[in-house]
């Protein structure tokens, strides 16, 4: 991936700059990292875990902080 230490932000900015430009490799990769972040999401939902949300390399991850 050719992303720039400023795209480190989240998802969804990213996605639009990728949508704008008409990068389809970007945009695939976003969305996937979305529905990443979404299962974790609900995996950590139905745990009943807390969740901690983070940005690294302008990808979106979540983290489970179980208590």
């Amino acid at each position: 991936m050719s992303s720039s230490s400023r795209d480190a932000k989240w998802c969804v900015p990213r996605l639009e700059r990728a949508l704008k430009k008409h990068q389809v490799g970007e945009i695939k990769a976003c969305i996937n990292s979305i529905a990443v972040r979404l299962r974790c999401w609900l995996r950590a939902f139905r745990a009943g875990a807390r969740i901690s949300i983070y940005v690294k390399k302008s990808a979106c991850h979540c983290a489970e902080v179980h208590s």
